[in-house]
């Protein structure tokens, strides 16, 4: 996600707002990645949450729970669910999620590289962060991986030479 220019945290606790069911109420939910198109316009923003699974256990008990999905629903406009090759089919993931696999090498192993294959794309759905949330972001550190005089660049000032 940095390599896109984008702004990405790991390790995030995030609480939202979820109607699953006959209940609601708030869910906490922890994305394996979370990011944000690097703009000064709030409606660019696109969040996107990305859960990685590389054991089909992992995979199945987190189907299980309506409400984790729900709440990544709630906090981003794009959902991934990053799966290990061989795991699962895309099927088997609910339709509101898009779909990446790991890529196998040429010994027909995993790799471990930055390889990714969509399976499906996620589909995009208009959000706009809550308060809370950027709370969150704010209160959290970023993933490195982009340069600051670089990202300032996108925004169309330049910063002075060192």
């Amino acid at each position: 996600m940095t390599r896109a220019g984008r702004i990405a945290w790991r390790g995030l606790s995030l609480r939202a707002k979820v109607d699953v069911g006959d209940a609601s109420g708030w869910a906490m939910a922890m994305p394996d990645v979370f990011s944000i198109r690097h703009t000064t316009v709030e409606a660019y923003l696109e969040p996107i949450v990305h859960e990685v699974k590389v054991h089909r256990s992992d995979l199945l008990s987190d189907l299980r729970r309506e409400a984790k999905r729900a709440a990544y629903l709630q906090l981003s406009s794009e959902c991934w669910y990053v799966i290990a090759h061989g795991i699962a089919k895309p099927e088997e993931i609910p339709p509101e999620f898009g779909v990446m696999t790991t890529a196998p090498d040429a010994a027909g192993t995993q790799g471990q590289g930055t390889q990714l294959d969509v399976l499906r794309p996620a589909p995009k759905r208009p959000m706009k962060m809550s308060l809370p949330l950027w709370m969150a972001l704010a209160r959290a550190t970023p993933v490195e991986g982009w340069r600051h005089d670089e990202a300032q660049g996108w925004l169309g000032d330049e910063l002075p030479s060192a």
